[in-house]
């Protein structure tokens, strides 16, 4: 991240953001260059962020957002620019909150077409959600 794009947003703050998708060799990645670490093919994928917009403090400040972003924010966020709080989707988290195994459900819901593998499907979850 550039100098001109640090602190531009906080921890539940919409943002837009453009830059290059890149893929480094996870050995030289961790800073081990010998002749095995660049043969190991394992890769971290990283994002190289050129520019962040805060859509929050944007919405907040009347500032202006380019007409195709806000279209493109409007289509997933509804309207007003902000998450949506449907009484629908409230139900849904109230079922699955409801449910005697939530926890089941959730990995069962994960990846429905592989069969089986419960626990690598559960330790997925538990690393993206932390």
């Amino acid at each position: 991240v550039g100098d001109g794009i640090v602190d531009v947003a906080a921890p539940g703050d919409v943002v837009v953001v453009a830059g290059v998708v890149r893929v480094i060799n996870a050995a030289v990645a961790s800073g081990r260059h010998d002749k095995r670490a660049l043969a190991q093919a394992t890769s971290v994928m990283y994002l190289e962020a050129n520019s962040v917009v805060n859509v929050s403090r944007e919405n907040e400040a009347g500032g202006a957002i380019a007409p195709r972003t806000r279209r493109s924010l409007e289509g997933l966020l509804g309207a007003d620019a902000r998450p949506r709080d449907d009484d629908a989707e409230r139900e849904l988290v109230e079922s699955v909150t409801g449910d005697e195994d939530p926890l089941g459900l959730v990995v069962g819901s994960f990846a429905p077409r592989i069969y089986g593998h419960e626990l690598v499907k559960l330790g997925l979850l538990l690393g993206l959600f932390g």
